[in-house]
Protein backbone atom coordinates (compact mmCIF):
# COMPACT_ATOMS: atom_id res chain seq x y z
CA UNK A 1 0.00 0.00 0.00
CA UNK A 2 0.99 3.53 -1.04
CA UNK A 3 1.77 4.93 2.63
CA UNK A 4 2.17 8.42 0.86
CA UNK A 5 -1.78 8.55 0.83
CA UNK A 6 -3.50 10.66 2.96
CA UNK A 7 -5.98 9.31 6.00
CA UNK A 8 -9.02 10.91 4.01
CA UNK A 9 -8.47 9.56 1.04
CA UNK A 10 -7.70 5.66 2.75
CA UNK A 11 -11.15 6.56 4.36
CA UNK A 12 -12.28 7.17 1.02
CA UNK A 13 -14.02 10.15 2.22
CA UNK A 14 -13.36 14.10 1.88
CA UNK A 15 -13.07 16.79 4.43
CA UNK A 16 -15.32 18.59 2.81
CA UNK A 17 -17.88 15.73 2.29
CA UNK A 18 -21.72 16.74 3.60
CA UNK A 19 -24.77 14.64 4.38
CA UNK A 20 -26.08 14.52 0.72
CA UNK A 21 -29.47 14.74 2.48
CA UNK A 22 -29.31 17.84 3.44
CA UNK A 23 -30.46 18.52 -0.57
CA UNK A 24 -33.51 16.83 0.75
CA UNK A 25 -34.60 19.48 2.93
CA UNK A 26 -34.94 16.50 5.58
CA UNK A 27 -31.16 16.62 7.53
CA UNK A 28 -32.97 16.77 11.09
CA UNK A 29 -34.78 13.32 10.51
CA UNK A 30 -31.87 11.75 8.99
CA UNK A 31 -28.98 13.05 10.77
CA UNK A 32 -27.24 10.93 13.51
CA UNK A 33 -23.97 13.43 14.29
CA UNK A 34 -24.67 16.57 14.67
CA UNK A 35 -22.62 18.89 11.54
CA UNK A 36 -20.83 20.71 15.03
CA UNK A 37 -19.36 17.27 15.91
CA UNK A 38 -18.38 15.77 12.51
CA UNK A 39 -15.44 17.83 11.36
CA UNK A 40 -14.05 17.14 14.66
CA UNK A 41 -14.87 12.97 14.63
CA UNK A 42 -13.46 12.90 10.52
CA UNK A 43 -10.37 14.88 11.64
CA UNK A 44 -9.63 12.48 14.56
CA UNK A 45 -9.81 9.32 12.22
CA UNK A 46 -7.86 11.16 9.06
CA UNK A 47 -5.04 11.94 11.89
CA UNK A 48 -4.79 8.65 14.18
CA UNK A 49 -4.89 6.40 10.41
CA UNK A 50 -1.89 9.19 9.56
CA UNK A 51 -0.28 8.70 12.74
CA UNK A 52 0.03 4.82 12.79
CA UNK A 53 0.66 3.85 9.24
CA UNK A 54 -0.37 0.28 10.43
CA UNK A 55 -4.32 1.32 10.42
CA UNK A 56 -4.32 2.28 7.17
CA UNK A 57 -2.53 -0.87 5.92
CA UNK A 58 -5.53 -2.74 7.39
CA UNK A 59 -7.91 -0.65 6.31
CA UNK A 60 -6.49 -1.08 2.22
CA UNK A 61 -6.50 -5.24 3.02
CA UNK A 62 -10.23 -4.49 4.63
CA UNK A 63 -10.89 -3.39 0.53
CA UNK A 64 -8.95 -5.45 -1.34
CA UNK A 65 -8.93 -8.92 0.45
CA UNK A 66 -12.09 -9.47 2.17
CA UNK A 67 -13.99 -12.50 0.50
CA UNK A 68 -16.77 -11.25 -1.69
CA UNK A 69 -18.88 -13.20 0.22
CA UNK A 70 -18.41 -10.89 2.70
CA UNK A 71 -21.26 -8.36 1.90
CA UNK A 72 -22.01 -6.86 5.75
CA UNK A 73 -18.42 -7.43 7.19
CA UNK A 74 -16.10 -5.34 5.04
CA UNK A 75 -14.06 -2.11 5.12
CA UNK A 76 -17.50 -0.47 4.53
CA UNK A 77 -18.92 -1.67 7.44
CA UNK A 78 -15.40 -0.70 9.76
CA UNK A 79 -15.36 2.70 8.61
CA UNK A 80 -19.27 3.46 9.97
CA UNK A 81 -17.86 1.77 13.02
CA UNK A 82 -14.85 3.92 13.53
CA UNK A 83 -16.88 6.46 12.99
CA UNK A 84 -19.53 6.38 15.50
CA UNK A 85 -17.37 4.89 17.68
CA UNK A 86 -15.33 8.11 17.53
CA UNK A 87 -18.43 10.08 18.09
CA UNK A 88 -19.53 8.61 21.40
CA UNK A 89 -16.14 8.96 22.80
CA UNK A 90 -15.81 12.43 21.61
CA UNK A 91 -19.29 13.37 22.99
CA UNK A 92 -18.34 11.64 26.47
CA UNK A 93 -15.00 14.34 26.44
CA UNK A 94 -12.65 11.45 25.87
CA UNK A 95 -9.22 12.47 26.13
CA UNK A 96 -7.18 12.10 22.47
CA UNK A 97 -5.10 9.28 23.68
CA UNK A 98 -8.08 6.83 24.73
CA UNK A 99 -9.76 8.11 21.09
CA UNK A 100 -7.26 6.85 19.29
CA UNK A 101 -7.02 3.93 20.80
CA UNK A 102 -10.71 3.37 20.15
CA UNK A 103 -10.05 4.25 16.80
CA UNK A 104 -7.32 1.29 16.56
CA UNK A 105 -9.55 -1.11 17.98
CA UNK A 106 -12.45 -0.03 15.29
CA UNK A 107 -10.16 -0.53 12.43
CA UNK A 108 -9.46 -4.02 13.30
CA UNK A 109 -12.54 -5.43 15.38
CA UNK A 110 -13.63 -7.26 12.52
CA UNK A 111 -10.71 -8.00 10.66
CA UNK A 112 -11.10 -11.90 11.19
CA UNK A 113 -13.15 -11.92 8.51
CA UNK A 114 -10.23 -11.35 5.88
CA UNK A 115 -9.76 -15.04 6.98
CA UNK A 116 -12.46 -16.98 4.80
CA UNK A 117 -12.65 -20.28 7.44
CA UNK A 118 -12.84 -18.60 11.04
CA UNK A 119 -16.16 -19.34 11.99
CA UNK A 120 -18.70 -18.16 14.92
CA UNK A 121 -17.38 -17.56 18.47
CA UNK A 122 -13.46 -17.35 16.91
CA UNK A 123 -13.67 -14.30 15.14
CA UNK A 124 -13.24 -11.86 17.89
CA UNK A 125 -10.36 -13.81 19.53
CA UNK A 126 -9.05 -13.96 15.86
CA UNK A 127 -9.01 -9.95 15.29
CA UNK A 128 -7.64 -9.73 18.69
CA UNK A 129 -5.05 -11.34 17.00
CA UNK A 130 -4.34 -9.59 14.32
CA UNK A 131 -4.29 -6.85 16.07
CA UNK A 132 -1.94 -7.45 18.54
CA UNK A 133 0.44 -8.94 15.52
CA UNK A 134 0.60 -5.70 13.97
CA UNK A 135 0.48 -3.28 17.16
CA UNK A 136 3.28 -5.09 18.52
CA UNK A 137 5.25 -4.81 15.17
CA UNK A 138 4.56 -1.69 15.30
CA UNK A 139 6.16 -0.73 18.79
CA UNK A 140 3.25 0.02 20.64
CA UNK A 141 3.38 -0.08 24.25
CA UNK A 142 1.71 -3.08 26.04
CA UNK A 143 -0.49 -1.88 28.14
CA UNK A 144 -1.68 0.13 24.19
CA UNK A 145 -1.84 -3.96 22.97
CA UNK A 146 -4.52 -5.33 25.68
CA UNK A 147 -6.82 -2.41 25.84
CA UNK A 148 -7.38 -2.53 22.25
CA UNK A 149 -7.08 -6.53 22.39
CA UNK A 150 -9.69 -6.28 25.34
CA UNK A 151 -12.12 -4.50 23.42
CA UNK A 152 -11.74 -6.28 20.33
CA UNK A 153 -13.19 -9.40 22.60
CA UNK A 154 -15.97 -7.43 23.98
CA UNK A 155 -17.45 -7.47 20.56
CA UNK A 156 -18.59 -10.45 20.76
CA UNK A 157 -22.19 -10.99 21.34
CA UNK A 158 -22.74 -13.80 24.55
CA UNK A 159 -26.19 -15.73 24.52
CA UNK A 160 -28.23 -15.00 27.48
CA UNK A 161 -30.41 -18.03 28.66
CA UNK A 162 -33.00 -15.78 30.64
CA UNK A 163 -33.69 -13.64 27.06
CA UNK A 164 -32.85 -16.58 24.31
CA UNK A 165 -30.90 -13.90 22.43
CA UNK A 166 -26.93 -12.27 22.44
CA UNK A 167 -25.65 -9.30 23.63
CA UNK A 168 -22.56 -7.74 24.05
CA UNK A 169 -21.07 -7.29 27.76
CA UNK A 170 -18.39 -4.74 28.18
CA UNK A 171 -15.16 -5.54 30.00
CA UNK A 172 -14.12 -2.10 31.17
CA UNK A 173 -15.64 1.66 30.55
CA UNK A 174 -12.77 2.13 27.36
CA UNK A 175 -14.78 -0.89 25.38
CA UNK A 176 -18.26 0.62 25.84
CA UNK A 177 -17.59 3.01 22.96
CA UNK A 178 -16.47 0.60 20.68
CA UNK A 179 -19.45 -1.58 21.26
CA UNK A 180 -21.56 1.61 20.53
CA UNK A 181 -20.19 1.79 17.56
CA UNK A 182 -20.26 -1.77 16.11
CA UNK A 183 -24.23 -1.37 16.87
CA UNK A 184 -24.89 2.07 15.86
CA UNK A 185 -26.46 0.82 12.90
CA UNK A 186 -29.78 -0.73 14.89
CA UNK A 187 -30.28 3.53 15.36
CA UNK A 188 -29.45 4.12 12.10
CA UNK A 189 -31.60 5.07 8.84
CA UNK A 190 -29.55 2.34 7.00
CA UNK A 191 -30.30 -0.20 9.57
CA UNK A 192 -32.53 -1.85 6.91
CA UNK A 193 -29.71 -1.92 4.53
CA UNK A 194 -27.12 -3.64 6.87
CA UNK A 195 -29.69 -6.15 7.84
CA UNK A 196 -30.16 -7.17 4.66
CA UNK A 197 -26.91 -7.50 3.83
CA UNK A 198 -25.91 -9.69 6.47
CA UNK A 199 -28.26 -12.21 5.59
CA UNK A 200 -27.06 -12.41 1.95
CA UNK A 201 -23.25 -13.21 3.86
CA UNK A 202 -25.57 -15.69 5.85
CA UNK A 203 -27.40 -17.02 3.13
CA UNK A 204 -25.76 -16.21 -0.21
CA UNK A 205 -29.21 -14.79 -1.16
CA UNK A 206 -29.65 -11.88 -2.33
CA UNK A 207 -32.72 -9.58 -1.58
CA UNK A 208 -34.17 -7.63 -4.33
CA UNK A 209 -37.92 -7.56 -3.28
CA UNK A 210 -40.12 -8.73 0.10
CA UNK A 211 -40.93 -11.73 -1.78
CA UNK A 212 -37.14 -12.57 -1.08
CA UNK A 213 -38.04 -12.85 2.67
CA UNK A 214 -40.94 -15.00 2.66
CA UNK A 215 -39.06 -17.91 3.36
CA UNK A 216 -39.10 -19.88 6.43
CA UNK A 217 -35.07 -19.11 7.08
CA UNK A 218 -35.45 -15.56 6.12
CA UNK A 219 -38.44 -14.52 8.51
CA UNK A 220 -36.39 -16.70 11.43
CA UNK A 221 -33.68 -13.97 10.67
CA UNK A 222 -36.07 -11.05 10.47
CA UNK A 223 -37.59 -12.36 14.11
CA UNK A 224 -34.38 -13.29 15.23
CA UNK A 225 -32.77 -9.56 14.36
CA UNK A 226 -35.86 -7.99 15.99
CA UNK A 227 -35.25 -9.82 19.54
CA UNK A 228 -31.63 -9.11 19.33
CA UNK A 229 -32.12 -4.87 18.83
CA UNK A 230 -35.37 -5.47 21.18
CA UNK A 231 -33.19 -6.82 24.14
CA UNK A 232 -30.02 -4.59 23.66
CA UNK A 233 -29.28 -2.07 25.38
CA UNK A 234 -26.70 0.81 24.93
CA UNK A 235 -23.48 0.64 26.23
CA UNK A 236 -22.44 4.51 26.95
CA UNK A 237 -25.54 5.67 28.75
CA UNK A 238 -26.96 4.01 32.02
CA UNK A 239 -29.39 1.22 31.43
CA UNK A 240 -32.10 2.75 32.72
CA UNK A 241 -31.50 5.62 31.01
CA UNK A 242 -31.88 4.70 27.19
CA UNK A 243 -34.19 7.51 26.37
CA UNK A 244 -30.99 9.76 26.41
CA UNK A 245 -28.84 7.51 23.80
CA UNK A 246 -28.40 9.60 20.71
CA UNK A 247 -29.88 6.69 18.37
CA UNK A 248 -32.44 5.49 20.66
CA UNK A 249 -35.57 7.32 18.96
CA UNK A 250 -33.93 5.54 15.55
CA UNK A 251 -33.68 2.69 16.69
CA UNK A 252 -37.37 2.46 18.41
CA UNK A 253 -38.07 3.36 14.42
CA UNK A 254 -36.34 0.83 13.30
CA UNK A 255 -37.86 -1.76 15.79
CA UNK A 256 -41.78 -0.56 14.91
CA UNK A 257 -40.61 -0.93 10.98
CA UNK A 258 -38.85 -4.19 11.57
CA UNK A 259 -42.21 -5.62 13.26
CA UNK A 260 -44.27 -4.50 10.87
CA UNK A 261 -42.67 -6.34 8.23
CA UNK A 262 -42.61 -9.66 10.16
CA UNK A 263 -46.03 -9.09 10.44
CA UNK A 264 -47.16 -8.69 7.12
CA UNK A 265 -44.60 -11.89 5.81
CA UNK A 266 -46.15 -13.99 8.60
CA UNK A 267 -50.16 -13.26 7.63
CA UNK A 268 -49.22 -13.23 4.30
CA UNK A 269 -50.63 -10.18 3.26
CA UNK A 270 -48.31 -9.25 0.05
CA UNK A 271 -49.64 -5.66 -0.53
CA UNK A 272 -48.88 -4.42 3.22
CA UNK A 273 -45.38 -6.18 2.95
CA UNK A 274 -44.86 -4.81 -0.87
CA UNK A 275 -45.26 -1.78 0.61
CA UNK A 276 -43.47 -1.65 3.99
CA UNK A 277 -40.29 -3.30 2.11
CA UNK A 278 -40.27 0.08 0.01
CA UNK A 279 -40.14 2.32 3.12
CA UNK A 280 -37.61 0.67 4.84
CA UNK A 281 -35.33 0.26 1.69
CA UNK A 282 -33.76 3.11 0.21
CA UNK A 283 -30.62 4.67 -1.65
CA UNK A 284 -27.73 3.97 1.13
CA UNK A 285 -25.59 6.32 -0.55
CA UNK A 286 -27.73 9.09 0.08
CA UNK A 287 -27.27 9.15 3.75
CA UNK A 288 -23.94 9.31 5.81
CA UNK A 289 -25.18 8.05 8.79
Amino acid sequence: MDMELSGAQILGLSTTQRNPVETQGNIAQSRLVPLSLEDKILTIMYDTIQEFPYLGAMLDRLDKKVPSDRTFHNRAHTIEVVYHTTFHALLAGESESVIKALVKAAVYHDASHLIPDVKGSDHEPTAARLAREDMSAAGEPADEIERVCNAILDTQLIKIEETNTREQQKGSEFSKYLLDGDLSSFGSRKFFFGALNYWTELSGSTVTSFQDLKGQKALDYLRETWRLIDNHRWQTVPRDDQGSHAYQDGKAVNLVNLAELIDALEKGDDSRAEEQFKKMTFDPRSVLH
